[in-house]
């Protein structure tokens, strides 16, 4: 993923899949990391045509017509202006293990959470043509109302795979790399807008301050998230009754052994 671009002061790099340690640091230091071609390309179009055929019906009108908001009541949530996440069946091309249970990611993640993290919620997030820019926000508060929080090891974090190409017109994600140990926002505070290619991913944690950037281009932007989380977290608000985490009996069945653990909680 070469020649990433920026909106404000520094930079982070993207790491190549053999570099966990590297990307292990970044998370430390800045609370953020970059790794390049996560998903294959063959996968990232399965997914595209999966989400078009499945979920494209919720985009209609910009959500608007009665049909697509009240078969989406649980799967769907406004994030911003023009902006949806919409929580996404584990089948199909979602329910290859390469995307829920990517074995570059899953050595980032277990790593920093340990082995018996979790799968929290999975979905994809899209940002609509002309959506304006997101407001600054963390993923969920700080764990504590002191200043412990700031120190603390990360709990969670969020993984965010773009189906198509994350740039200045399509619209990135501006993260502030080190804000996950501001207790709060410090006015100053560096940003930086990655370009991400589709298939690439980035990692941040779950108490970093981001925002998804304006969509200037004529198209959805569609990314897959997914929450990776310690066994005892949930997160407390982002889904409010909605469905965060979908898996059929039938789906549960064909998870591979070894990723079972990530479903502890369904």
């Amino acid at each position: 993923m070469p020649g990433n671009h920026h909106d404000g002061e520094g930079d982070f790099p993207t790491r190549g899949r053999q570099d966990i340690a590297a990307a292990l640091a970044d998370l430390q230091k800045d609370g953020v990391t970059a790794i390049g071609d996560v998903i294959p390309a063959s996968v990232v179009c399965s997914l595209c045509d999966d989400f078009s055929d499945r979920y494209g019906k919720y985009l209609n009108e910009d959500l608007k017509t009665t049909d697509a908001q009240d078969s989406g009541s649980r799967l769907v949530s406004r994030v911003g202006d023009r902006r949806y996440m919409i929580t996404t069946e584990l089948s199909g091309a979602f329910g290859d293990p390469s995307v829920y249970a990517n074995p570059t990611i899953m050595a980032v993640v277990e790593e920093a959470l340990g082995a018996d993290f979790i799968l929290e919620n999975f979905g994809v997030v899209t940002s609509l043509p002309g959506a304006e820019p997101q407001s600054r926000h963390r993923d969920g508060p700080m764990l504590f109302d002191t200043g412990i929080s700031a120190i603390l090891p990360a709990h969670a974090f969020t993984v965010v795979i773009p189906l198509v190409e994350m740039n200045a017109e399509s619209g990135s994600t501006t993260v502030w790399p080190g804000t996950h140990r501001s207790m709060v926002w410090e006015e100053g505070a560096k940003s930086v807008s990655p370009l991400v290619r589709e298939g690439a991913c980035i990692i941040w944690d779950y108490r970093l301050f981001h925002a998804g950037a304006a969509n200037r281009s004529r198209s959805v932007r569609p990314i897959v998230y997914l929450t990776y989380a310690r066994r005892w977290f949930q997160d407390p608000g982002n889904f409010n009754g909605k469905d965060r985490l979908l898996l059929s009996a039938e789906s549960r069945g064909n998870v591979p052994d070894e990723y079972r653990h990530l479903f502890a909680h369904i």
